[in-house]
Parts: C-alpha cells; sequence; structure tokens
C-alpha cells in the first residue's frame, strides 16, 4: 500500500516537473516511516504490549497463591514487578512470578468496610530449632513459640526436631495434635528436612 502511494505521487511530481533529486528524497522519507501500531477501539497507546514484555494479569484484591510461602493471600498493593500481599494478619512483599492466580475471573469487590487490624506482635521467625535439646525443655518452647507465631499472624512454621530416635518429633506432633492453635501439621518436604522437620500451619488469627 506504501509502495503504491509512492509511485502514485512520483508520477504526480514527475508529471508537475520536479527534479529527479527530490523525488528520491521522498521516497527514502516514505520507506523510513514505522508503520503505526493499531490500537484496538478505546485503547490507548499505555495498554499496547510491546514485544516480549509479560503482560501483569494481577489486580488490586485478587486472591492470589504466593509460591514462598505456600500460603494464599490477597493483593494489597502492586507494581510492575512486584506485589504486596495480606496473608492473615501478615504483609509480605513478592514479585510477580512468585505469585499465582487463585480460581478464575475478576475478584469480586467487598462491600463492606474492613475493621481495624490489632497490633501484632514480634516475629519469633519461621522456624524453631530444638534439635539437641531435652523433651521436656522443648515442648515448653513449642508451646511458647507457638503463642508468638499466632500473635505475629504467621500462617506457617517450621520445627526442627531432628530425625535422632524419634523420641522428640514424636512428643512435639503429641503436642500440636488437638493444640488450638494448629489447624494442621505434616513431615517436612525432601528439601526442608523430610522426617527432621514438622510444618505447622496456624489457624487464623482473627
Amino acid at each position: 500500500e506504501l509502495r503504491r502511494e509512492v509511485r502514485k505521487i512520483r508520477q504526480q511530481l514527475q508529471t508537475a516537473g520536479q527534479p529527479l533529486e527530490a523525488i528520491k528524497r521522498l521516497e527514502e522519507q516514505a520507506f523510513n516511516v514505522k508503520p503505526a501500531i493499531d490500537l484496538p477501539a478505546g485503547a490507548s497507546p499505555a495498554d499496547v504490549q510491546l514485544p516480549g514484555e509479560k503482560p501483569n494479569t494481577f489486580r488490586l484484591g485478587e486472591r492470589v497463591w504466593v509460591l514462598p510461602l505456600k500460603a494464599e493471600g490477597e493483593i494489597s498493593e502492586i507494581t510492575s514487578v512486584d506485589a504486596e500481599i495480606v496473608v492473615g494478619r501478615l504483609r509480605i512483599r513478592a514479585k510477580l512470578d512468585e505469585l499465582e492466580k487463585r480460581g478464575a475471573g475478576a475478584p469480586e469487590k467487598r462491600e463492606k468496610s474492613r475493621e481495624p487490624l490489632p497490633e501484632r506482635g514480634a516475629s519469633p521467625g519461621l522456624e524453631l530449632d530444638l534439635r539437641g535439646a531435652k523433651v521436656e525443655d522443648a515442648l515448653e518452647k513449642v508451646d511458647g513459640y507457638l503463642d508468638a507465631a499466632y500473635m505475629a499472624a504467621l500462617p506457617f512454621v517450621r520445627i526442627i526436631h531432628g530425625k535422632g530416635t524419634g523420641a522428640l518429633r514424636k512428643a512435639i506432633r503429641d503436642v500440636l495434635h488437638g493444640h488450638p492453635l494448629v489447624s494442621k501439621y505434616a513431615r517436612g518436604d525432601e528439601k526442608e528436612g523430610g522426617d527432621g522437620v514438622t510444618v505447622v500451619n496456624l489457624v487464623p488469627n482473627a
């Protein structure tokens, strides 16, 4: 289409007696022009995705799965590279490629206003290492640690007890079974330490 227009203009210029150099300059300028990008109806240039650019499909208020935490949360802030996620009463920042969508469709708008959250306690950390501890001392530490983790609104924690004879592991899991702050627990995966670690999911601090 562009070449036909140039040939048409060239014929007109030749008919009008324009110099050959002027015609060549016109051709060079015409073929150096980059074609415009056709925008969809109602779209602005900012909406156009450039080649190789990864689209940001996450939205404020959307429920997502946070891969590093292995927990579900809600997006409260978002940029082109990362987002702030509310997991229980814990707020964390994660890169967009560390998030996965939970379910299909746009997030529903919440009409009810949120009540202000109570002040959280200091985080005791995501791990409690009890290797080498006596059973009685270890159980006392577990109880206090779970209280602190719950007050800090941690979604889960890891208790490292080692493998050994299995006595410490059994005693700790007996305490976890039926504990009011524990929703479930399981052995760690191989990367976490297998039977030497117990991963504990806490009940929401609501």
